[in-house]
């Protein structure tokens, strides 16, 4: 255990080193690994690192793994906005340690592809996809965890290639239902990029949460602050959010500390009606106030679904309403 905490210290520190030459702006690529895996994250607001289930919660958190995930595998289908598709699937290896297999698929569709005057010359399609290799140990009630991704994307001829990976913690109450998780998500270099001039950037994360259940509740919270490295997730257009001043001059309006920091914050609850069976209910303040119209934000940014599980097999289905117009129904299934 203590060669684990050597080796994730030091790939912190090769994190830091990576984080200090990005950019905190600019385009992301690969942005379909901040996409909830399953349908229990999904349920949950979208992230989740603290709260424990199947084999698939490896792709949130490595630390995740324990040992009921030996031999297990699961599926989720999610069919996305305009017709995309996703579909993943994970494994536990039946080792005597724990490791997990995991594939991640995106699909686009097939669209018309235009010349540069206009003509419609023939068809091409866009995919992302994502191979997944997981590991953790425990020692009393800590649980490191490490995943090494090869992730790519396709759009028409163009392709681009990266190799990246996270780096978590995981504790566990030996008394209490109460556990705490920290990760360091999607550090790594790009392999490959779309052309000579794509300055687009990995989706680089740090999250901490935290589940706990009231003792005499059938409620089970949990609370995860994501994109720590990065106080300021406001995109505040002027040219929308302004005010003026005393003498009639137009002004952009200033966001409070307290909106960036709730721009950091996903709440999740589950509803424990039977052991075997449970509520999911979420909400995502960062997703609501990008995704909100100017003048309405609806039900943007909340979630829902549902768990039914025995010891062999488990089913779940969950809805996040990423837009008045839609959102991301996610279908899991793990035996």
């Amino acid at each position: 255990m203590k060669k684990l905490v050597r080796v994730v210290f030091v790939g912190l520190l090769l994190v830091q080193s990576l984080c200090v030459a990005q950019n905190l702006g600019g385009q992301q690529a690969f942005s379909f690994l901040n996409l909830p895996i399953n349908a229990f994250t999904n349920g949950l607001g979208g992230m989740g690192i603290s709260a424990t289930g199947d084999v698939s919660q490896a792709w949130s958190s490595p630390a995740l793994l324990d040992s009921t995930h030996r031999n297990q595998a699961a599926f989720t289908v999610a069919p996305y906005l305009a017709g995309a598709k996703m579909v993943t699937a994970s494994y536990g290896l039946p080792t005597a340690q724990r490791w997990a297999l995991g594939m991640q698929y995106l699909h686009y569709g097939t669209m018309p592809l235009i010349d540069n005057v206009g003509n419609e010359t023939g068809t091409f399609s866009a995919a992302d996809y994502d191979l997944l290799l997981a590991h953790a140990r425990t020692e009393g009630n800590i649980t490191m965890g490490a995943t090494a991704k090869l992730v790519g994307s396709g759009i028409e001829s163009y392709q681009s290639w990266a190799a990246v990976v996270d780096l978590a913690g995981f504790f566990k109450h030996p008394k209490r239902d109460l556990t705490f998780g920290l990760a360091v998500k999607n550090a790594g270099v790009f392999l490959k990029r779309y052309s000579l001039t794509d300055d687009s950037e990995l989706p680089f994360d740090v999250q901490i949460g935290a589940t706990f259940k009231p003792r005499f509740m059938p409620l089970r919270f949990s609370v995860t602050l994501h994109r720590l490295h990065q106080w300021n997730l406001v995109f505040n257009d002027p040219s929308i959010n302004f005010t003026f001043d005393s003498n009639g001059n137009r002004m952009v309006k200033k966001v409070s500390g307290v909106e960036k920091l709730a721009r950091h914050v996903i709440i999740g609850t589950e509803v424990l009606l039977h052991k075997n069976f449970r509520l999911l209910l979420g909400y995502n303040h960062l997703r609501r106030q990008e995704m909100q119209l100017t003048k309405a934000a609806g039900v943007a940014g909340f979630s829902f679904g549902l768990l039914a599980q025995t010891s062999r097999f488990g089913f779940s289905y969950a809805y996040a309403i990423q837009h008045i117009a839609g959102g991301l129904h996610a279908i899991s299934f793990r035996f």
